[in-house]
């Protein structure tokens, strides 16, 4: 967050133009919230680059999204839209005054109504004239990124999820355990077949037809924490169909310099699959296990994804488990 003196293509303090955005080593997305004059100015032609807030968008390690002003502002007024945004985010900061609601997901675009609503509420703003500043307060404000952008506000937390990553064609109703309160969908090719709320006690769903060979996805997700992802393989006969169970691995070192070495507790038979995913998701690396007996140590070797925070992901034919892992 900026509040400081600024212009389209320029902060005060400590003195950034875009040109210097390029020489930043952000290693985790960032969203930025500037309350300074114009620097969310993307109309702008006089200046000779883009404000400040396109040039981190445009830039590979600049920022997510962001909350701006286009035009000049006055700072009293900002401040209050700028409580009420941060009241959103965390109720309990004005706990008699703003939202008083948690929301489910931290959205960025709805704080920047939470701030508006909050600033036209407020009664002891003294002079008559203070109308016509809140009006322009209201419509100078603008947000950058997609409508929907999620936000953490604390630490983020893996969802603790048993969903068997096999399922037999034989059977049609899939059962799974995902912590209470996280948002669930099961579904394939882009076509949702379930949307549901996860009571933390197993819950079951059914399925359309699938031959073997197949797959379908259930994805987790619940503010706060990290997004849960995985693929369920459709198997032959009566394969997969053995009662799940929680895994358990050790990594170490943790925090690495990038090789890690994963312990499982327990014999691992039939096929089972070790995958690296970074904050965003995404998988980085994926490689299979055969045979590894209880104690065995597998060695793995992270250091070409950077330093970072990771989820060491572990599924078998009984059940999965992951574990976070931080490169530094």
């Amino acid at each position: 967050m900026y509040r400081d003196h600024s212009n389209p293509d320029w902060w005060c303090c400590s003195n950034i133009v875009p040109d210097d955005i390029t020489s930043f080593h952000n290693e985790r997305p960032t969203f930025l919230v500037s309350i300074g004059c114009s620097t969310n100015s993307f109309w702008d032609n006089w200046s000779f680059h883009s404000c400040v807030a396109e040039s981190f968008l445009h830039d590979e390690i600049g920022a997510i999204g962001s909350l701006g002003a286009n035009t000049v502002t006055y700072s009293q007024f900002n401040d209050l839209v700028t409580w009420g945004m941060f009241d959103y985010f965390w109720p309990d900061y004005m706990p008699t005054l703003g939202c008083q609601t948690e929301p489910e997901f931290a959205y960025p675009s709805y704080s920047l109504v939470a701030g508006k609503l909050f600033l036209q509420q407020q009664a002891f703003l003294p002079y008559a004239s203070n109308t016509e500043k809140i009006d322009k307060t209201l419509n100078l404000f603008s947000f950058l990124g997609e409508a929907y952008l999620n936000l953490y506000t604390e630490v983020p937390q893996p969802i603790q999820a048993n969903v068997p990553p096999f399922q037999s064609e034989e059977v049609q109703e899939y059962s799974f355990t995902i912590e209470e309160g996280a948002l669930v969908c099961i579904s394939k090719d882009g076509e949702i077949f379930h949307v549901l709320r996860s009571t933390g006690q197993p819950q079951s769903v059914t399925l359309p037809v699938m031959a073997a060979g197949k797959h379908f996805t259930v994805t987790a997700t619940k503010q706060n924490h990290f997004r849960f992802e995985q693929d369920v393989t459709i198997t032959s006969g009566n394969q997969g169909t053995t009662e799940s169970h929680i895994l358990d691995l050790e990594l170490f070192p943790n925090p690495t310099d990038g090789k890690v070495n994963l312990v499982v507790k327990e014999d691992l038979k039939g096929k089972a699959v070790v995958e690296v995913i970074n904050l965003l998701g995404e998988r980085l690396l994926t490689h299979e296990l055969s045979q590894v007996r209880q104690g065995e140590t597998v060695t793995f070797d992270l250091s070409m994804f950077g330093t970072g925070l990771y989820t060491i992901k572990l599924c078998t034919e009984n059940g999965c488990c992951s574990k976070k892992l931080s490169v530094k």
